[in-house]
């Protein structure tokens, strides 16, 4: 479990290679589809860092009102830490990576409003198999989010190469 993923997690290499960074709270979890209880068995410097983390998420959040910026929004504090919460916020990320918006804000998710995939299924040729990869990564029900694996099987990513003119041009 990587706990904050969030694009500015995400590192873009030289290569086309996407990497994951910031993982300073992640852990393997014993039973993917139970939450994470960030301070058990941790050192006390973890116990430490993370209740500080907490602390400056809880600012955070309270200063997102006020932002400016749209793309500091912090809403990873409303999933929970678990694989299937990974995975809602990589949707997340992907969307606002591909249609340059917000899927949901912090109160959409709250009330379990769905994301507008419309704007996905028309931006390029692959739109409606990620539109449909995404919808399954947002459902707002853990149960129903794919894993990991899931996710790389699915049709969009089988289907990249097709994309791939569109992606070079």
């Amino acid at each position: 479990v990587h706990g904050d993923i969030r694009l500015s997690n995400l590192l873009l290499m030289s290569d086309g290679l996407v990497k994951v960074g910031d993982s300073h709270v992640s852990r393997a979890l014993s039973d993917p589809k139970h939450p994470l209880s960030i301070l058990s068995n941790q050192p006390h410097e973890v116990q430490v860092a993370v209740k500080r983390q907490q602390k400056e998420r809880e600012k955070m959040s309270k200063q997102v009102a006020l932002a400016t910026d749209p793309y500091e929004q912090d809403i990873g504090s409303s999933i929970p830490v678990t694989t299937s919460g990974d995975i809602f916020m990589l949707g997340l990320a992907i969307y606002k990576l591909v249609a340059k918006v917000d899927a949901m804000t912090s109160s959409d998710i709250v009330n379990k409003k769905s994301p507008d995939l419309s704007v996905i299924m028309h931006l390029f040729a692959g739109g409606e198999l990620l539109a449909h990869l995404l919808s399954c990564m947002l459902s707002h029900e853990p149960s129903k989010r794919p894993t990991i694996d899931q996710v790389l099987s699915h049709p969009f990513f089988k289907s990249w190469g097709e994309n791939e003119v569109y992606l070079h041009t």
